[in-house]
């Protein structure tokens, strides 16, 4: 999916974004099935705090998981994406979930670039729960997204969607793998597909993902942007 960071970003929803037509989540069966696991965990261990989603397409992911908590007590939900995927992104958004029987109401959409979402939000930090990434997959978007970690609770669950180990060049590979490495207060519970699941153990006197660490990503940009270059090259010399 498309970064939600880049406001400029207009796409035909009915020949580029197939979930802003079919409205479906863009997780297979399998990812699906392992976010709503991941959810149930979070309700069975007693945890109450929001529930932070980062990029929603047309909504379809939303959906399935507003949809776990059927015939029991809603948590507070967010939604934080700049609703420029495709045209009319956000009544997109609400318009599936009015079809699902689920009241846009019931969701705290913050319409705006992740880093500017995460500054307002530390005036009143959330207690959060949960949290799934599926927005901006370069390594300098999901770091930044990553910066919501910090409002985690101890035993709180995050989610990642489109991790691929050992895809060096995999943006979401390379940021949730140095998280890792900085942050081993958060544990894998598994892989699906290419949804990875964690948890955070503890809480840690300092930010997961510093400044400083947002700004380094966002120099290696260029620097992993030549060497797909140089990939895509070579495959198709390989190909010739």
């Amino acid at each position: 999916m498309p970064s939600v960071s880049d406001p400029k970003l207009k796409i035909s929803p009915d020949k580029d974004v197939p979930s802003a037509h079919t409205l479906a989540s863009e997780l297979n069966p399998d990812e699906l099935d392992a976010l709503r696991n991941a959810l149930r965990s979070v309700r069975d261990l007693g945890l109450s705090g929001e529930h932070i989603e980062i990029g929603t397409a047309a909504g379809g992911t939303l959906v399935q998981m507003l949809k776990t908590f059927a015939g029991g007590t809603l948590p507070p939900f967010w939604v934080v994406d700049t609703m420029t995927y495709f045209h009319d992104q956000l009544a997109t958004v609400k318009r599936n979930l009015t079809n699902n029987r689920l009241d846009p109401d019931s969701v705290r959409f913050f319409t705006m670039m992740s880093g500017r979402a995460f500054i307002e939000a530390q005036r009143n930090p959330p207690n959060a729960a949960f949290l799934f990434i599926d927005a901006d997959h370069e390594l300098h978007g999901v770091t930044r997204d990553l910066q919501w970690t910090c409002f985690l609770q101890p035993q709180g669950i995050l989610c990642m969607h489109d991790y691929g180990p050992g895809d060096r060049l995999n943006g979401v590979t390379l940021a949730a793998d140095r998280f890792l490495k900085r942050n081993p207060h958060f544990k894998k519970l598994g892989l699906t597909g290419s949804l990875l699941v964690l948890q955070k153990t503890c809480s840690i006197p300092r930010l997961e993902v510093s400044r400083l660490e947002v700004y380094r990503a966002e120099i290696l940009r260029q620097w992993i942007k030549l060497k797909r270059s140089f990939r895509k090259r070579w495959r198709r010399a390989a190909k010739g």
